[in-house]
C-alpha cells in the first residue's frame, strides 16, 4: 500500500513538473503521450492514396527468399 502512495505521489509530481515546462516553453497543452505497440495493418496516408498491398505472388517470393536465406545461414 505504500508503494502505491509513493507512486501516486511521483505521477502528481510529474504532471505538476510536465505543466510548468509547457508553460515554460511557451506551449499551451502538454504533449500528448504517444502509444507504444504495433502500428495498424493499414495505415491511411494523408495524401489521400491508399496503402499497398503485397499480393499473394509476392508475398510468396518474400517467403522464399527469406526461406532460402535461412538455409543458407543453417548451412554455414
Amino acid at each position: 500500500m505504500e508503494q502505491l502512495k509513493k507512486a501516486v505521489a511521483i505521477a502528481e509530481k510529474i504532471k505538476e513538473l510536465e505543466t510548468q515546462l509547457s508553460e515554460l516553453l511557451g506551449g499551451g497543452a502538454p504533449a500528448p503521450v504517444v502509444a507504444r505497440g504495433r502500428k495498424p495493418k493499414a495505415v491511411k496516408v494523408e495524401s489521400g492514396r491508399k496503402a499497398r498491398n503485397i499480393s499473394p505472388e509476392g508475398r510468396a517470393r518474400i517467403a522464399a527468399a527469406q526461406k532460402a536465406r535461412w538455409a543458407k545461414a543453417r548451412k554455414g
